[in-house]
């Protein structure tokens, strides 16, 4: 039996699928922009602000722990210019390289905001100790939890704070890199992960209908694991529309079909299947 790797998709993009094949939205438009109403878009426009979040979550944390108080960092909004951002190359090999140095850029930029407006700070000892302030009088676990509460006050509160302007960037910073990566690759939901995949796809496209394809593994370019998402597979050569199936009825693809011993996932049932070249919207 072939291995099976599956992919969600749109009505409407099954059809440009049907008549070109599937290939990087790169390779089709030579730019590395997502669709503004895809699946990254919105998964992006989602998870932003918990994003933003954790990275005044993050800054907060270096910076109580290098010995400041909430009370001395809301008192300095921090008039500091951010040095030159790094930018995404693009290449997945270099996808590691990448996110270093966008992280990297990240530290120094707290860094710097420490050593400009507190140079004398005194990092707190690691075991709770009193006359430092409420951060430093905690256990370690409780500061962790401190750090968080006090993150999400300092965001909604100091919205334009150096450190909340950085933590915007920095996640401005993120999707570009993931959108470059992105857009250079076709991507499917591996057979393990089929179930999830159709869940978390469904909540994307809200109350369009969704067309669910299959291609054998062994008919992808370079099939390797999506390093930014361990329920996928990425490939970045062209698909055509010969190795490319339909499942019949999307709303059956988590049903069983069978009895006892004999029972299988409905898309594991060839007969489920149609080639996409005789497929129509309107079945």
């Amino acid at each position: 039996m072939a291995n099976y790797v599956y992919h969600l998709t749109s009505s409407a993009t099954a059809l440009l699928i049907k008549a070109n094949g599937m290939s990087s939205i790169f390779a089709r438009t030579g730019e590395a922009k997502a669709h503004p109403q895809g699946a990254f878009a919105k998964d992006r426009d989602a998870k932003a602000p918990a994003k933003i979040e954790s990275y005044v979550i993050e800054a907060l944390g270096h910076l109580l722990n290098a010995g400041l108080t909430i009370e001395q960092l809301a008192g300095e909004a921090g008039s500091i210019q951010l040095s030159e951002c790094p930018k995404a190359t693009g290449n997945v090999d270099k996808h590691a390289d990448d996110s270093n140095a966008i992280r990297d850029w990240y530290k120094k930029q707290v860094d710097d905001f420490r050593k400009k407006f507190f140079p004398n700070a005194q990092p707190v000892p690691k075991d709770p100790v009193n006359g430092r302030g409420e951060y430093a009088a905690l256990k370690s676990l409780e500061r962790t939890k401190y750090r968080k509460e006090k993150g999400t006050e300092f965001k909604n509160d100091h919205p334009n704070h150096f450190i909340c302007k950085l933590a915007k960037v920095q996640t401005d910073l993120y999707y570009s890199l993931e959108e470059s990566l992105t857009t250079r690759g076709i991507y499917f939901t591996k057979a393990e992960f089929a179930e999830n995949g159709y869940k978390d796809y469904a909540k994307h496209l809200g109350g369009e209908t969704i067309v669910i394809l299959r291609v054998a593994k062994e008919k992808l370019s370079n099939p390797h694991d999506d390093p930014s998402e361990s329920k996928a597979i990425r490939s970045e050569g062209k698909v055509e529309v010969g190795d490319i199936q339909v499942f019949i009825d999307h709303k059956r693809f988590l049903n069983k079909e069978g009895e006892g011993s004999a029972q299988k996932n409905s898309r594991d049932v060839d007969g489920n299947w149609i080639a996409l070249g005789v497929w129509n919207s309107n079945q």
